[in-house]
């Protein structure tokens, strides 16, 4: 539905985009907007505008992708008065970039930076609008795996990925997979929308791996976060539809209708092959090998001298979960001697 011209929402966005928009207001405008941006992207769900909440979260975009360059400015004052509460506390003004600390600068990017990933995360959960919820999460997945990423402290990090991206997508699939909506109508934007919650599990771990494999005990809890996740998908064996019209609940027009078993199973092989990336990366790094049969244990992981993950607790954890993913029973061989020790060369 469409905003009337008078309509204060609408005014609200104009205002809004054409100051963030103006280059003599470039270097002057507070970072604490972003409350603003995450008020109007809020105001499209109860407006029943979801092109308006599209629009603000184009705004938390352009805050995102600026960020680097406030935060270049002299923030001194800020890091050292407490940030206000609901935002970030950056004002930028003119400066030298040297002017912050490492750790400050690291400080002030994750009290800005970190606004606008919740802004998008509330959108990509909480949006009746699958055009909204795409929009977020493709932003959400993008935003974190971009460059401004290496400023952020590794457990802050750690914290994003435990805290917003696997729950977040987790919740997210469950709802879908679970939910009475009419696939021969919406199967397009339900398929899209799961890609993008598998994405947002799998890219930014991968893409972070380095950073998270320095704090080994919040890397063990991110990577048994997703194996659950995980687990959840791929836990059963996938009904395999037939030819010959299954009945899932859904009319069955033709041999192209998707019904509920071959969104399943489709969902289920794209989480399964990313999955299996996951495991031959983490082999690759040395942090995951074969099954020795080495127990489980539910403690924090014991200390490892070079500080890293210990890999066969690493080990032991990851093939049990996978163990219990049925859908995964016809792989498990390949991924183990994928990560089985080389031979030793011939005498």
């Amino acid at each position: 539905a469409g905003l009337g011209e008078d309509d204060p929402a609408l005014q609200a966005f104009r205002s809004l985009h054409l100051i963030l928009h103006a280059a003599e207001l470039r270097g002057v405008v507070p970072f604490e907007v972003v409350v603003a941006v995450r008020a109007l992207v809020r105001g499209g769900e109860r407006q029943n505008c979801p092109k308006l909440s599209v629009a603000g979260l184009d705004l938390l975009l352009l805050l995102h992708s600026r960020l680097e360059s406030l935060i270049s400015k002299d923030a001194l004052r800020n890091s050292t008065e407490p940030p206000p509460s609901g935002g970030g506390g950056l004002t930028s003004h003119s400066g030298r970039r040297d002017s912050l600390g490492e750790e400050e600068r690291s400080e002030v990017f994750v009290t800005c930076w970190l606004p606008i990933l919740e802004g998008m995360s509330d959108a990509g959960g909480s949006s009746r609008y699958p055009s909204v919820r795409q929009h977020a999460l493709s932003m959400l997945t993008d935003a974190i795996i971009d460059r401004h990423g290496r400023d952020v402290p590794p457990l802050e990090l750690c914290s994003i990925l435990h805290r917003i991206c696997v729950p977040l997508a987790g919740r997210r699939m469950t709802d879908l997979l679970r939910s009475g909506t009419d696939l021969e109508s919406h199967v397009e934007e339900i398929m899209i929308e799961l890609e993008l919650c598998i994405s947002l599990i799998f890219k930014p771990f991968l893409h972070h791996l380095k950073t998270l494999l320095t704090i080994p005990e919040e890397f063990l809890a991110i990577w048994i976060s997703m194996l659950s996740v995980m687990t959840e998908l791929l836990g059963e064996e996938a009904a395999s539809p037939d030819g010959g019209g299954r009945e899932t609940g859904l009319r069955v027009v033709g041999v192209r209708t998707m019904t509920r078993d071959k969104l399943l199973l489709t969902t289920k092989e794209l989480g399964s092959e990313h999955l299996r990336n996951a495991v031959m990366v983490l082999v690759a790094s040395g942090v995951l090998q074969d099954d020795d049969g080495a127990p489980v244990s539910d403690s924090t992981p014991p200390a490892d001298p070079s500080g890293r993950a210990d890999p066969a607790q690493v080990s032991a954890i990851t093939w049990k979960a996978i163990g219990g993913m049925k859908f995964c029973s016809k792989y498990v061989e390949e991924w183990k001697r994928s990560a089985a020790p080389a031979p030793p060369p011939p005498p």
